[in-house]
């Protein structure tokens, strides 16, 4: 029996997986009710992954789309303010320069006590995915595919 890519251990399928997923969601141009139900789908089809792993993964890649669109197609959301706007910053950038440690710091800080069940949604993955869906229209898929940092994030650094 072949197991669900999100239920692997090999972290380049998995991260192919939910870029492939993210390309498809923000082209399909998906609304709240949309991502929320692709989700969904993502934390059932990892089961116990989502919890060690795969939440930090996903985040990480909408990170990597974030960081590979042009300066200035990423600008500010409104409705991503204080906290939520410190740590898109930092963990973009974290991402961006490959510095995977702090990266993983980051996220667990933001997601320190979170239940990460079906239905509900990180405090990291709402401020990422809402800025992401805001730059999309902005820029070129092909371009921001070309450009994506390296996925080099080692099973040791993951949670």
């Amino acid at each position: 029996m072949t197991n669900h890519p999100l239920r692997s251990e090999d972290y380049t399928l998995i991260q192919d997986y939910f870029l492939t997923k993210v390309i498809l969601g923000l082209n399909a141009e998906l609304d709240a009710a949309g991502w929320d139900h692709e989700i969904d789908n993502l934390q059932n089809e990892s089961g116990s992954f989502w919890v060690r792993r795969n939440g930090l993964l996903f985040d990480y890649t909408l990170a990597r789309v974030l960081s590979a669109c042009p300066n200035g197609a990423a600008e500010i959301d409104a409705s991503i303010v204080g906290e939520s706007e410190v740590f898109v910053r930092g963990f973009v950038d974290a991402v961006s320069r490959q510095d995977t440690a702090i990266a993983e710091y980051l996220w667990s800080e933001v997601n320190f006590g979170e239940h990460l069940t079906l239905g509900t949604r990180l405090p990291s993955t709402v401020p990422l995915l809402a800025r992401l869906r805001n730059a999309w229209p902005k820029v070129h898929a092909r371009e921001v595919t070309e450009n994506l940092p390296p996925e080099l994030f080692p099973s040791s650094s993951v949670s």
